[in-house]
């Protein structure tokens, strides 16, 4: 029910001139829970010391003054899900990050020796088996269609992506028009392991020295940016950095690391 007279009533003590959030007595409830809390070591007394603050605009526990959006109560990082600070400021996230360049530096360094080794890049000629609908005959038959190299999506190489999926643009030899992404040859990946069903052959090499990734590619260079496990809102994925990233990082402690 409204005030018709002006004048605010406490949804607390019911006293007028004041609010819910001003209010004396609140106030001093808070501070008595509080210190009853500390006094008898409860395990709530973080809760208590947070309520107090709220409404004092003082931490009880240090005597700093509560920040508009106080760092040390209530807000929790969305990546590691710790209280005191935010996914900006996480040393987890940053940390995690710099480890997953070092990751990259591996995977990628590994990637482009195997690409100059049988000379895949732009330029390189490939043939990829399917099907395809004959009229005459009323059926699929198999065809063996070729595609040429027209760009390498460097950045989508990473600890993630080691086999390169979905990173090669090609097109059609016979129909120009048809310029779809593949994966890695199997020569060049070193693995059939793919999302793909059917992965192409290369049967043209590209001279080694024509293929050169960007700059500080291979060191790893933003990598952490097209990895969706940093994406907004993502929380850490423990499980993938013990299981998969671990090793990755082992080699690079081996074989890179004093190069940083």
């Amino acid at each position: 029910m409204g005030n018709y007279n002006g004048t605010v009533t406490c949804g607390h003590c019911y006293q007028q001139g004041h609010n819910k959030r001003s209010c004396p007595r609140a106030t001093e409830r808070a501070q008595r829970a509080y210190q009853q809390a500390k006094e008898a070591g409860s395990a709530d007394l973080e809760y208590y010391a947070r309520a107090l603050a709220k409404r004092t605009g003082v931490n009880p526990e240090t005597g700093e003054k509560r920040k508009r959006r106080d760092e040390s109560y209530g807000r929790k990082c969305s990546y590691c899900r710790e209280q005191g600070h935010s996914r900006r400021t996480c040393s987890s996230i940053k940390d995690d990050q710099r480890n997953y360049r070092r990751m990259a530096q591996v995977v990628r360094t590994d990637m482009l020796a195997r690409m100059r080794e049988h000379g895949f890049g732009v330029g390189s000629l490939l043939t990829l088996a399917g099907s395809e609908w004959n009229e005459e005959a009323s059926e699929y038959q198999d065809v063996t269609s070729a595609y040429l190299v027209t760009k390498i999506k460097w950045e989508g190489i990473g600890p993630h992506n080691q086999g390169g999926d979905s990173c090669v643009k090609v097109i059609s030899v016979k129909d120009p028009s048809n310029q779809p992404t593949m994966g890695m040859p199997e020569a060049v990946t070193g693995s059939a392991d793919t999302r793909y069903s059917r992965t192409p052959e290369l049967v043209g090499a590209t001279p080694s020295e024509k293929i050169n990734p960007p700059s500080a590619w291979t060191a790893g260079a933003r990598a952490e940016e097209n990895a969706s496990i940093f994406e907004k809102g993502q929380t850490r994925d423990g499980y993938w950095f013990r299981t998969y990233g671990s090793p990755l990082l082992d080699r690079w402690g081996d074989h890179f690391e004093s190069t940083e």
